[in-house]
């Protein structure tokens, strides 16, 4: 989901400020809310000079591993005031990875959610059970039995968009990834 949030919005009657149309839109004090679940576009038809628009960027988790380790969260980013033009913006809002169907295959990545020059990996796949390494990704998936973790923050970003998975502890799978914390 990425969710952008437009501070000041312009109304007949009201003070000036940034308006836009698309996704799902809902208020929230000063700002009104565009929440976008899939591919879709942010039609910007107001942009004052020195308005400035916050968003999260959050894409598609990974899935999880056969008799393994569990897919990685999507990568995470959060972008405050930041300056917009006027015109139309693609958002693009990466799907879930879908998990192993057998123990050779691991979990498959999530897919990138991408607004503007802000890009979020996919989570990793988790391992399974022939197939045992985690993948990396926004955060990375867990690996199955004692193989690697899936490293997060894949590609690099700054701020970090994930963490790394959790070990693996004997015949178990390790613990994904998260946007806030390493797995375990």
């Amino acid at each position: 989901m990425n969710t952008l949030g437009l501070r000041n919005p312009g109304f007949v009657g009201a003070r000036r400020g940034i308006f836009a149309t698309g996704g799902v839109e809902s208020r929230s004090g000063d700002f009104i809310i565009h929440t976008f679940n899939g591919l879709g576009t942010l039609d910007v038809q107001s942009a004052p000079s020195g308005e400035t628009i916050d968003f999260l960027v959050v894409a598609g988790g990974g899935g999880g591993g056969r008799w393994g380790g569990g897919g990685g969260a999507g990568g995470f980013r959060s972008f405050s005031t930041q300056s917009i033009t006027t015109g139309t913006f693609t958002v693009t809002v990466g799907a879930g990875g879908a998990g192993s169907t057998a123990e050779a295959l691991k979990g498959n990545n999530g897919n990138d959610s991408i607004f503007s020059s802000a890009t979020s990996s996919g989570g990793g796949g988790g391992g399974s059970d022939a197939n045992n390494a985690g993948a990396n990704g926004g955060s990375g998936g867990g690996p199955a039995q004692t193989s690697s973790i899936g490293t997060g923050n894949t590609p690099a970003t700054v701020p970090s968009q994930g963490n790394n998975a959790g070990i693996a502890g004997g015949a178990s799978g390790g613990g994904r990834g998260g946007a806030s914390t390493v797995g375990s």
